[in-house]
């Protein structure tokens, strides 16, 4: 075989990578091809265009000489003829122009030689010992066929041709015996089902015969091939009769020098350990760790990689077998790759290095006295994205396993402010697995007896400052997680003096201003001195003391109990330190509460709410001491949904509009009172109004409304909210049709049959399709929830094959399929269960 570069060398041994996505199917029937990578950025499973080592001269094949020209002009309807016909000359000539046409890079004409029945011939010819030449180039063509799609390799393996090349692998001649190798290569490529009709043929036994001393390394490249994609795969894995039937010639592989072989040897044990303990532990005491640990420090990164992917799977087994791998010396490699000059490999390092740091702490330990921890800091600090990730999982790993002295040093190691920098970023998953690991910590200060040497700590690194953001965070794990964080180790001093402060930060579902403030101006405030009749000065309310203001809200003067309750106001306007704590102890709640109702006063009325509206907007703590718990529930019992109904006018929507948003979020029996108030008589309006920050409150509205009993998604449909629906899927900015997407997806999860129907053919479905090349994963996984959902509603309809054919009509299937290669594995894996389930 041919020196190639090494990334195009393994690219060409996978299936449709490179390829126009647009091309990756001809017809449906055709393709359903599964294009996800195995967790890393690897080759295709199928190959077409290989040099086989053993291959003679083009004259050698083709006894009567006729040139390469007088076979590649041949048409399809001149090569049907040839291959038809009894003339062996003629058989030959056809079969190497098909085969020469299949060889194309671009658009082989794999369907054509189908659809015109040359398979059983191809297969026919294979036993035709007599004839070389033709047998050659039957295998040859038929090799083509099966490195295409899963429907291509099945019309191969249909019409017989798995048994003949079997039987080809013993021919004397070498290079129709190699053609065989790399034919089974591409049949055993196309998953789980070929590979176990291979191995119940009993193809190891007959692959394995093939190894010899004597055996060329060309030959041997394409055979260790085929044995690792006889031991991919996972649902379900290879029999473990198989397995250890192919084991000790893998072993006996990685032993050679050769790259390519190499290479593909440690794929094939990377595929075998790739599951549960007891599969890991088949490959473990065969002894080859110490191997793959050696091979780990290669030079060729194709053979690095796999070698380090291996290793990677085995600490991810039993405290046993990791503590094997480390045995075998393990530790001593990881910190050179975790410097590696390649992303890639510092992300399996970071993974391998996780993995361990997941056992005891006696391996924990081990991790640090080979000095895996500055590494480990590097990454956290400067690694890609992708590298810290795994980084952070080892972190929290190590402080859920470690001894406190462990901790310790992980901690001065510069972990725990390499974490802390890294809570700003989006992914929630990681920011999630970072709390753990800082609560960890924690747990580890607090039987120390250090914890408030751990919160200044924490502090001074920017940690409490983050922490609190989070409590903004989109995502109700995150900000709940913060929350308690909080609340546990930093008690009621969350800046200068936490009594004081404790703002609560959390947005509700959106990125906004707080949900509490205090100093805004009112557009209807009248002048000072119209509130305050008898004209006294700001600066003679502004100078009392808190002393005087108790005084003077206490006392039966109007005037004063005005200023009184002007001067607290001021008080509590401050953006520093204002004395919430001090009013409320002081007992002034219950008079400011009581002026609420003297109409005959506006101007202590006005005083005297300002103040109370001042200290609601502290923690949750101030807020209950103004009213009491269950405040939504509270506010609802008021009747507090017509008034806000009756302020969503359409120059001023918003906080009316998020107010209902926010009760509809609540149970069904809210939801149903803000409906009877006339909330979805409202929301069509709101749903195109000019403003897209409304429109996205009302689609947010919506989608909460459509996450309750088919009653009220009905009164949605009554109401006429698709059509608006449709039109921000189709037109609205991405944050409105985030929400949208969600109402889809509520109201297909809810809703009946009839009401999915309905909503399908409001143009619905051809939207949410059309989203799917966003980039957002959380969307794209939304997505796809509401296609299984309407997917299960055509199920009780009878009517999943025609759905299927709508959803292909609409591009869907081809976005779907795409997802395959999506970098979130659980949208991988999403797509990749909805094409099997109904495609």
């Amino acid at each position: 075989m041919p020196t190639k570069n090494i990334t195009e060398e393994r690219i060409s041994k996978f299936k449709n990578k490179g390829k126009d996505p647009a091309k990756l199917r001809e017809k449906r029937i055709t393709e359903c091809v599964e294009l996800r990578k195995a967790h890393k950025n690897e080759n295709f499973l199928k190959r077409r265009n290989i040099t086989l080592s053993s291959l003679p001269d083009e004259d050698a094949l083709s006894p009567e000489n006729k040139s390469k020209e007088s076979a590649a002009s041949l048409s399809i309807e001149d090569i049907i003829k040839d291959v038809n016909s009894d003339c062996r000359e003629s058989q030959t000539r056809g079969c190497q122009a098909a085969r020469k046409l299949l060889s194309q890079e671009r658009n082989p004409p794999l369907q054509e030689i189908i659809e015109a029945g040359l398979l059983g011939r191809f297969v026919a010819f294979l036993s035709m010992d007599d004839e070389p030449a033709l047998q050659f180039e039957a295998a040859w063509a038929l090799t083509n066929i099966a490195s295409g799609t899963a429907w291509h390799t099945r019309q191969v393996v249909e019409h017989g041709a798995v048994p003949a090349f079997i039987a080809l692998l013993s021919s004397p001649m070498l290079h129709i015996s190699e053609q065989a190798v790399w034919a089974l290569g591409n049949i055993a490529g196309d998953g789980p089902v070929y590979r176990d009709v291979l191995i119940d043929c009993n193809v190891i036994p007959a692959l394995l015969a093939r190894i010899t001393p004597d055996t060329p390394v060309g030959y041997l490249r394409n055979l260790t091939w085929t044995l690792s994609n006889l031991c991919r795969n996972k649902n379900p894995c290879p029999p473990l009769s198989a397995v250890q039937q192919v084991l000790p010639s893998l072993i006996q592989l990685l032993h050679l020098t050769d790259t390519d072989v190499l290479s593909d040897a440690c794929w094939a044990i990377s595929y075998l350990t790739d599951g549960d303990n007891d599969r890991i532990d088949v490959v473990v005491k065969t002894g080859i760790v110490s191997r793959l640990v050696e091979l780990m420090s290669h030079k060729e990164l194709s053979v690095m990689t796999p070698a380090l992917r291996s290793i990677g799977n085995i600490v991810s087994g039993s405290d046993v077998q990791t503590q094997m791998a480390i045995d075998a010396g393990v530790l001593n490699v990881l910190p050179q790759l975790m410097r590696h000059s390649k992303a890639s490999v510092q992300k399996e390092a970071a993974w391998a290095l996780s993995n361990i740091a997941a056992g005891p702490c006696k391996q924990i330990q081990q991790l640090i006295t080979c000095g895996l921890l500055p590494p480990l800091v590097e990454q956290l600090r400067h690694g890609d994205f992708k590298t810290q990730r795994e980084a952070v999982w080892a972190v929290t790993n190590f402080t859920s396993g470690g001894t406190v002295e462990q901790v310790v040093a992980l901690v001065q190691s510069g972990a725990l402010e390499a974490i802390v920098n890294l809570l700003t970023v989006k992914d929630a998953k990681v920011i999630l697995v970072i709390l753990d690991a800082i609560n960890n910590i924690f747990m580890a200060a607090q039987k120390l007896g250090e914890t408030e040497k751990l919160s200044l700590l924490v502090e001074e690194l920017g940690g409490l400052d983050r922490i609190e953001m989070l409590q903004n965070h989109d995502n109700d794990l995150v900000y709940q997680t913060a929350h308690t964080l909080i609340e546990k180790y930093f008690g009621d001093k969350l800046r200068e003096k936490r009594i004081t402060e404790g703002v609560e930060l959390r947005k509700a579902h959106k990125n906004e201003n707080f949900l509490k403030r205090r100093n805004i101006t009112l557009s209807s405030l009248p002048d000072e001195d119209a509130l305050s009749p008898e004209n006294k000065s700001k600066e003679s309310a502004a100078s009392l003391s808190i002393e005087d203001i108790i005084k003077d809200v206490n006392s039966d003067c109007r005037e004063s109990q005005t200023r009184g309750c002007q001067a607290a106001r001021k008080l509590l306007s401050q953006e520093r330190n204002p004395p919430l704590q001090e009013i409320i102890e002081a007992g002034l709640l219950g008079r400011f509460v009581a002026f609420l109702s003297m109409d005959d006063e506006p101007a202590l009325q006005f005083e005297a709410a300002w103040a109370l509206t001042n200290i609601a907007s502290g923690t949750a703590w101030h807020t209950r001491q103004v009213h009491g718990p269950v405040y939504r529930d509270v506010l609802i019992d008021c009747n507090v949904i017509p008034a806000l109904l009756a302020r969503i006018t359409p120059d001023t929507p918003t906080p009316a509009l998020r107010s209902i948003g926010n009760i509809v979020s609540g149970s069904d029996v809210q939801t149903q009172m803000a409906i009877d108030a006339g909330v979805l008589n409202v929301l069509p309006q709101l749903m195109r109004h000019s403003k897209a920050s409304v429109q996205k409150e009302a689609a947010w509205a919506l989608s909460n409304i459509a996450a309750g009993p088919c009653k009220q998604i009905q009164q949605l449909i009554t109401c006429g909210l698709l059509p608006p629906l449709v039109e921000q899927l189709r037109h609205g900015d991405f944050k409105t049709q985030r929400e949208a997407v969600w109402a889809v997806t509520n109201f297909t999860s809810g809703g009946t049959v009839e009401q999915v129907v309905a909503l399908v053919q409001s143009g619905a479905l051809e939207a949410i399709v059309n989203l799917l090349t966003v980039k957002d994963a959380k969307v794209i996984l939304v997505i796809l929830d509401a296609i299984n959902n309407i997917f299960m509603a055509a199920q009780k309809l009878g009517e999943t094959e025609k759905l299927s054919l709508l959803v292909e009509e609409l591009g869907g299937l081809d976005r779907i399929e795409m997802l395959q290669n999506h970098d979130n594995d659980l949208v991988y894996q999403t797509a990749h269960t909805l094409i099997e389930k109904y495609f």
